[in-house]
């Protein structure tokens, strides 16, 4: 068994979980017994994601120096350190000292994530890079698997215990996993693959002026929006307009993370093998729009208004998209660098993990924030109807600067000619789908046909086209900036 991505698969759950656990009846508990509005509790629970992003962008420079491993470890006990200081806050009064050490504790807990994620990511991107795209889409699984765990643990323990022990115990459940993570995690994954000390260092700017690793850092942007919108208005939602308990708000909460982790590895092959990132994400960002028109449900399109049932099928369209718009980010931002920093590739991969890090970041601090102020001024249906329409008009930016329509062209018809093959010639049809991708011009045609030759061989697939190209390593492509 490779322990390695097993006890990263563990940490991303845990500290997705402890995070997470709160929502169900801290913004309740905040708002109807310490007397914090809305939007506060709402800028409260974003509040996480400026240490976050602060804290990536640090350790996504320094963690090649001060090692991978401490960084990880450290970012648990600060972890576990907040989780301990918020099972308290039930016996602080005073209003406004509960928002201070509140913002506290959450700015540690962003801290903590932070060094967690950052570390985890960059392990894998060094320990896999033959596989890197399934590695990812693994630890992206433990993140949903994390959300779902999270909210479901804290709402049921909470419902039968007291407000304290949902955070003591989930501290002691990260604090035993500890000392096996530690036996695991070698000293290996802190080596630094840079193989001349007098190479030029990488800096977040010049990767960011690549379009594709930049596009690739909006997009986790808009994914952490639409999944940390609801954080400090759903609960209250359900709460108020359907009496649901703390812990089937947290079940509520649980169905986006369930259909994630469910559709992720389903879904993965189509993403990774079947389209060009461009139009995974395309497809993906489309769908994220649709699910928060049925979310709310929409009052521009007039569904009705108190319909749990359209609910519940947002969210778990919700999951489901977010395996188009999350896994390809990190494997397109390495591939978007082929061929370059060959003496800064574990730099490079650190970097990246910042960069993923950071967007999800923003992305976290301002949609929490951005709801519950939508949510105080025009309501819950219309915040989603508002979220909706943002993310149509990104991927319409998106789908010019990018080159998104062509691409999802090129996607459509390696498709049909996937479609239009005999069983027998499976293997033939997929390898004409990838390269129909790119075919523009009748010398491509020619390439295509001789690539399907060589792949009947036993020999990888190859091609070039006017416009980008692709290398298909395991489940890689590299794909030039246009």
């Amino acid at each position: 068994m490779d322990w390695v991505i097993f006890w990263l698969i563990i940490v991303n759950v845990m500290s997705q979980s402890s995070f997470s656990l709160m929502a169900p009846f801290y913004p309740s508990m905040a708002k109807d017994e310490k007397g914090v509005g809305s939007a506060v509790v709402g800028v409260l629970m974003a509040s996480l994601s400026v240490s976050f992003v602060i804290t990536s962008c640090i350790i996504g420079m320094v963690i090649s120096k001060i090692g991978r491993r401490l960084v990880l470890y450290s970012g648990i006990f600060i972890g576990v350190g907040s989780m301990v200081g918020f099972g308290f806050m039930i016996w602080i009064n005073n209003t406004v000292l509960f928002i201070i050490l509140s913002f506290t504790l959450r700015l540690l807990t962003g801290v903590a994530s932070a060094m967690i994620c950052v570390a985890a990511y960059a392990m894998v991107s060094i320990k896999y890079p033959e596989n890197v795209q399934s590695k990812i889409a693994l630890l992206e699984a433990a993140n949903g698997a994390g959300l779902f765990i999270g909210p479901i643990f804290g709402g049921l323990v909470y419902q039968y215990t007291h407000f304290c022990v949902p955070f003591f115990a989930f501290s002691g459940l990260f604090l035993v996993c500890v000392p096996f993570m530690m036996k695991s995690l070698g000293p290996e994954l802190d080596r630094d693959d840079n193989t001349h000390n007098d190479a030029p260092k990488v800096g977040y700017f010049k990767l960011l002026k690549n379009k594709r690793v930049l596009f690739a850092g909006i997009n986790q942007f808009w994914n952490m929006i639409v999944f940390c919108s609801g954080q400090p208005i759903f609960g209250p939602r359900l709460q108020d307009k359907y009496y649901f308990s703390a812990f089937a708000v947290g079940a509520m909460f649980a169905v986006p993370c369930i259909a994630y982790i469910i559709g992720g590895p389903v879904l993965l092959p189509l993403i990774t093998k079947k389209f060009e990132p461009r139009t995974t994400k395309i497809v993906g960002f489309f769908i994220l729009a649709i699910c928060c028109f049925i979310i709310g449900p929409s009052k521009i399109l007039g569904f009705p208004d108190t319909s749990i049932a359209m609910m519940s099928i947002g969210l778990v369209i919700l999951g489901l998209g977010a395996a188009f718009t999350i896994i390809p980010i990190i494997p397109e931002m390495l591939d978007a660098v082929e061929g370059q920093f060959l003496d800064s590739r574990s730099e490079v991969s650190d970097k990246f993990s910042g960069i993923f890090n950071m967007a999800g970041g923003f992305g976290q601090i301002c949609g929490p924030s951005t709801a519950g102020l939508l949510n105080d001024k025009v309501g819950f249906n219309m915040t989603f109807d508002i979220i909706a329409l943002l993310l149509l008009a990104h991927v319409l930016i998106y789908m010019i600067v990018c080159d998104g329509f062509r691409s999802v062209g090129r996607s459509m018809k390696a498709t049909c000619m996937r479609c239009r093959k005999s069983p027998g010639d499976v293997r033939s049809s997929t390898s004409t789908g990838r390269k129909l991708l790119e075919e523009t011009t009748d010398e491509d045609e020619e390439s295509i046909t001789k690539n399907e030759e060589s792949y009947d061989a036993g020999a990888n697939a190859s091609y070039a086209s006017t416009d980008a190209s692709f290398q298909n390593n395991d489940n890689a492509y590299a794909i030039n900036t246009d």
